[in-house]
């Protein structure tokens, strides 16, 4: 996860060595010569390019005697293009970037949503603000808490959007859903996600009111691109006290290739950390990944990207009130792959198409019995886009996923086995098209239309937002639209005629961005019909299913970023108010479910000292108490856990020595050892006395300690 942090924090530079290379170096500064961290910098027409450090710096060198233009780029900057002298054999140059004084100067819609591909809507997380949030841990889904909507759930991971569960909130990779995001997850324990964020360029997370392009999501799509080149060469290593890191990246002249791979085991860290967990088989996991870009021609990409990963534990989880210990073991494989290839048609028209393959297969075993799932989907995808002309943009394509899942619980006691399964085809096509009028109004109107063999439905979901440009730096917002999403699979399989489960969102935003200083206020209101009801939650018979469960959130959203104020230095600020009722699962009475508090708080500052080569990081994040039910009082949802708090802090230092780069960094949680309780879990019975004995649900250590050592050999 560390080797994540550092990947971002210093992405390192390839080099195509030849006779007849250019060696070009440099730094990029902003007008009051502040160093700009994280700027590209690549030759037009070639996938060899770079990032600059923490001290804005680069080196680059290339082969290619044709390639003679460099391009710089920072989001909320003008991108600078230089011509290259190539009969000098080495280059030095000091880039001065200037700033997008009017980066609203076209009106673009963005209620709900904070994204990085685009400069205009403003709210920029990229790769390398992900992976340095000292919370997130390398983590994308734990740097996207530190943003307004979301609410951190410590036991489970994951995103709970505006009074959304965990599973409403769906995450694209290309534009192509990823079924199996996270890793599978111990009792009480979060699951973390499965992929780095550098290996994306851009980062669209949006909150509500998203195009008609994504589907079967009911509150929040994470959009992710991949990046269009290598941004390393060489073989890297990392070092840490649970396990180690490898990575080796190549580029050529139409293409580039990454692989790397990662294992960890985490017996001799607890061994010096210890746990609040009895641990029989600590956590050990491998992963690999596979990056692979190719040209096609001049106006065709090919992406390939493929991951892998291999996890196992075993604990024993202590039961409330008595001193009986209940052995659980975990194993995991999980492959994705997916293929996109991208081309322009015409002047105005592209294409783009795709497919994805999730294989997941999870071994679990309670006690003594024995549970295997496995689940397989080839999920497909087909959009046709029109640039905009004439002020009209438009988008059409069409989708399917075919899934498979079998489940098979065995148990021990009497020798009960019991199988089921669930086979279909879930399929959609969608249009949409945005008009501007004088670059003060945008107009997008979409419509998505759903079917699967499940229920034999067909659901028609429209979407519709406005934007209005109020001045050179300000606009307002607005989107309304129906967003439906199928029950969970283990539901579905019980009882095929469960309907789609439906949220209407409506959302007003307001957004000024000048200067590299950003505010945003949102507010909100959700309308969840044909939610999930049952009897029991293992409730075997089709007929203690159905879907008339209902709901409500509504809330408001505000966010500030500055890296403008203090020199070398950015935060942001982000606060939420939710109120939300849920009538749904086997709830007695609509209520607020236990993930959500009232109240969100999060800051994210970030300091670089550019002269010594450190950088340091902290957050600090606060929420109101959530909701639970104590069976030892009246009532349902009757009580609420205390107020959570949390300041994490991190440092990396960068030595560079002849071509080789090294980096030594650490990194703490709970600064100051506060009371991070999320929740309870009681005892199934009442002692003598009539009380149920309970079990506080916190972290399994009350501070988390990081240090690791990162070499990367011939850097330069």
């Amino acid at each position: 996860m560390v080797r994540q942090i550092i990947l971002a924090i210093v992405l390192s530079a390839f080099c195509l060595l030849s006779k007849s290379q250019i060696v070009i170096s440099g730094i990029v500064l902003d007008q009051k010569r502040n160093p700009l961290p994280g700027a590209n910098v690549y030759f037009e027409g070639s996938f060899n390019g770079t990032i600059t450090d923490t001290a804005g710096k680069f080196v680059l060198k290339e082969q290619e005697p044709e390639l003679n233009i460099l391009v710089i780029s920072y989001m909320g900057y003008n991108e600078k293009r230089i011509t290259i002298d190539r009969k000098q054999k080495s280059v030095f140059l000091e880039i001065r970037m200037e700033e997008k004084m009017t980066a609203l100067k076209d009106v673009v819609i963005t209620a709900g949503t904070f994204g990085s591909t685009d400069q205009k809507k403003a709210v920029i997380l990229n790769a390398y603000d992900i992976a340095t949030t000292a919370s997130a841990m390398g983590d994308i889904y734990g740097a996207l808490h530190t943003l307004p909507g979301n609410s951190f759930v410590g036991e489970d991971g994951g995103l709970f959007v505006r009074g959304g569960e965990g599973n409403e909130a769906r995450t694209f990779i290309e534009g192509l859903l990823v079924h199996k995001p996270y890793t599978s997850r111990m009792p009480d324990l979060p699951a973390r996600g499965r992929f780095s964020p550098v290996l994306f360029s851009g980062t669209m997370f949006s909150t509500g009111g998203f195009s008609a392009e994504y589907g079967q999501a009911m509150s929040s799509a994470l959009i992710l691109s991949t990046e269009g080149t290598v941004a390393r060469k060489g073989t890297n290593f990392g070092i840490l006290p649970f396990g180690g890191s490898a990575s080796h990246a190549q580029s050529f002249h139409d293409g580039a290739l990454s692989v790397s791979g990662d294992y960890f085991n985490m017996r001799y860290y607890y061994k010096l950390f210890p746990q609040e967990i009895c641990w029989i088989k600590e956590p050990e996991t491998m992963t690999g990944n596979l990056m692979y870009r190719q040209k096609i021609r001049q106006k065709g990409m090919l992406k390939v990207f493929a991951a892998a990963e291999f996890s196992s534990s075993i604990l024993s989880i202590e039961e409330p009130g008595t001193a009986n210990m209940t052995r659980y073991g975990l194993q995991n494989s999980n492959g994705y792959w997916n293929a996109v290839y991208s081309q322009e048609l015409s002047n105005l028209w592209s294409m783009r198409t795709g497919f994805s393959i999730t294989a997941d297969r999870d071994n679990i075993k309670p006690a003594e019995d024995h549970f295997t799932a496995t689940e397989t989907d080839l999920y497909v995808k087909q959009v046709f886009s029109r640039s905009e002309q004439k002020n009209l943009s438009l988008k059409a394509g069409a989708e399917m996923n075919l899934r498979n899942y079998r489940q098979i619980y065995f148990r021990q006691s009497d020798g009960l086995s019991v199988r089921q399964g669930l086979n279909g085809l879930e399929s959609a096509v969608f249009t949409e098209g945005e008009y501007k009028i004088a670059g003060k109004v945008s107009l997008r109107g979409g419509l998505r239309s759903e079917y699967n063999e499940y229920n034999k439905e067909l659901n028609l979901s429209p979407r519709f937002a406005v934007a209005f440009k109020t001045s050179d730096f300000s606009q307002i917002s607005a989107a309304w639209g129906y967003y439906t999403q199928l029950p969970e699979t283990r539901y579905l399989m019980i009882n095929h005629e469960l309907t789609n489960q439906q949220a209407i969102h409506y959302i007003v935003n307001y957004q000024w961005i000048k200067q590299n200083q950003t505010f945003r206020a949102e507010i909100y209101y959700k309308n969840y019909q044909h939610l999930l009801r049952y009897d029991s939650l293992y409730a075997p018979y089709k007929y203690q299913y159905n879907s008339g469960g209902y709901g409500f959130a509504r809330g408001i959203d505000l966010f500030w970023r500055d890296k403008k104020t203090l020199k070398n230095a950015d935060y942001w600020l982000s606060y939420s108010y939710l109120d939300t009722r849920r009538l749904f699962h086997d709830y007695p009475v609509a209520a607020r479910p236990p993930w959500f508090p009232d109240h969100t708080f999060s800051a994210v500052y970030k300091q670089y000292f550019s002269r010594i080569n450190i950088q340091l990081l902290s957050s600090f994040s606060a929420m109101s108490g959530r909701p639970y039910e104590d069976p030892n009082k009246e009532g349902f949802m009757n009580s609420t856990t205390p107020v959570y708090t949390d300041l994490s802090i991190g440092g990396s230092y960068v030595l560079i020595k002849k071509a080789n780069l090294y980096i030594l960094h650490a990194q703490i949680t709970n600064v100051l050892g506060s009371k991070q309780i999320y929740g309870y879990r009681y005892a199934k019975e009442p002692d003598a006395n009539g009380f149920y004995a309970f079990k506080q649900l916190k972290p399994p250590v009350k501070r988390m300690f990081i240090v690791g050592i990162f070499l990367y050999f011939n850097y330069f």
